[in-house]
């Protein structure tokens, strides 16, 4: 592969500005857009005869299939990235979020406006499509962004600073998403559909200044050679063929996988869910904009999962140190599926929305209501600050587990695409029971669903992983390693 010349390479330092500048605009746009997506999603299902009384069962099911699709589409984008420039797929992910949200807002319209038969249908396939495409540019993004930035900084003899900046990148990520979750969820709360326009339209705006910034910077250490195209053809063929493999010939591998896998659908449901799960009274209430009290307590939620995704990122630095990694990862997936487990049983005893008790707590501050409306919120945000500890121990596990640098790169990025389908097919099967129960168990009941079958999964894969480390002895880390 042949270098481009030096003039053609951004400098580092602009490389870095393009790399904390890009990631910030994402992270801002994408994960504002998905704490309030669930929302947007029911209020235009509501509006549609055919699925009104199954908009929750819906919206959770279109959204749920970009764990599909990401699965499939992870390695051909991957690929793709390899041969036609990194830079130029970082710019393509921005402009297919862009169509996304142009979709959205045909939705949005088509839902509000639309008399004909067809119409509900259409709507729907919008938001099939909607998802599709969102699972497109995150596969596309997924490793580019982060290779190009390396690929950048060894052409202008500064690959020793990658580390440095990564670091500093996600300080300033996280302080992005920190201000995206609030900002977005007190947008959405005001009257319906005139807001679900408003908020899909500055996502789409924010995708447009990133696939601007993306464009502009679009230059490649690598020249796209027909020998590049070929290699990149090959890998998408390995990467499957070696990630079955190691599954099948590699039990220690295999039970990780599923360790991992085990609470990944709790973590999908509290993650991009969670405003259904706090939020889910049904009827037109839903679409109509919430009062003050409502809004503050949305607000203060969002705050508090925004501050324990930056905690648990921390926290997993000094776990780490303290305990073996597997010893940490199964304590770290235990103790987070019991979290989601006592936030979901806590959510059945509230009110038919947990900011309808909270509401009437406010008046009547002695309520029972208000212990296990505790629960739930504890539960809720613990889970999400042991997500993250539980993600980076199962990286360190794998890493310290499996040798090969190649290797470990396909193993990782395989047990990712099986963790994802697992989760699909949980989630999917906590709606079964969710189907035709009464509106108000809907959310805990899908809650509940998915921490007990992913304890159950915990429970068998943890045993499997101790016996086979006492019969065959490894090298697995230990606490300060």
């Amino acid at each position: 592969m042949a270098k481009i010349p030096s003039s053609d390479v951004l400098a580092g330092g602009w490389a870095k500005l393009v790399y904390y500048t890009l990631g910030a605009l994402h992270d801002f746009a994408y994960f504002g857009y998905i704490t309030v997506q669930p929302l947007i999603f029911k209020r235009v299902l509501e509006k549609l005869a055919p699925f009104e009384q199954y908009s929750f069962e819906i919206t959770i099911f279109v959204i749920s299939t970009h764990l599909f699709w990401q699965v499939l589409l992870e390695t051909p984008t991957g690929a793709y990235a390899d041969s036609r420039g990194r830079m130029r797929a970082v710019r393509e992910h921005f402009l297919i979020r862009v169509g996304c949200m142009l979709l959205l807002l045909l939705a949005i319209y088509l839902s509000a406006n639309s008399q004909t038969s067809y119409g509900p249908w259409v709507v729907l396939g919008c938001l099939f499509l909607i998802e599709f495409g969102m699972a497109a540019a995150e596969a596309l993004l997924s490793g580019s962004f982060d290779a190009w930035l390396v690929d950048t900084l060894a052409a202008s003899g500064e690959k020793d600073e990658a580390g440095e900046t990564f670091s500093k990148a996600a300080t300033l990520f996280n302080v992005a998403i920190f201000l995206a979750m609030p900002t977005f969820i007190y947008l959405v709360s005001f009257d319906g559909h005139q807001t679900s326009y408003f908020v899909t339209g500055l996502a789409a705006v924010v995708f447009v200044i990133g696939a601007m910034v993306a464009h502009a910077s679009r230059r490649e250490v690598y020249r796209m050679g027909s020998e590049w195209a070929e290699r990149s053809k090959a890998t998408i063929k390995s990467t499957w063929q070696d990630g079955l493999n190691y599954l099948w010939s590699d039990r220690i591998v295999w039970w990780t996988t599923l360790l991992r896998a085990a609470p990944f659908a709790a973590w999908v449901v509290i993650s991009w869910f969670w405003p259904l799960l706090v939020k889910y009274t049904p009827g037109a209430q839903a679409s109509a904009g919430d009062p003050p009290n409502t809004r503050n307590l949305l607000l203060a939620l969002a705050l508090a999962l925004a501050i324990f995704r930056i905690l648990g990122s921390t926290a997993s630095y000094f776990v780490q140190r303290l305990t073996g990694s597997l010893a940490g990862l199964l304590s770290g997936t235990v103790f987070n599926l019991l979290m989601a487990f006592v936030a979901g049983l806590s959510l059945i005893y509230v009110n038919r929305s947990l900011l309808d008790t909270f509401t009437g707590l406010s008046t009547e501050p002695s309520s029972p209501l208000m212990t296990p409306a505790l629960f739930f919120g504890a539960g809720l945000v613990l889970a999400k600050g042991s997500e993250e500890v539980v993600k980076v121990l199962n990286q360190i596990f794998l890493a310290h587990y499996v040798q090969s640098d190649t290797v470990r790169a396909t193993v990782i990025s395989f047990t990712e695409a099986v963790t994802s389908l697992i989760g699909f097919i949980l989630i999917n099967l906590g709606l079964i029971i969710t189907w035709g129960q009464q509106p108000q168990h809907k959310a805990p009941l899908l809650l509940l669903s998915v921490a007990s079958s992913g304890v159950i999964l915990a429970i068998v894969a943890g045993l499997m992983l101790r016996r086979l480390l006492v019969r065959v002895p490894i090298a697995v880390p230990q606490a300060g390693d």
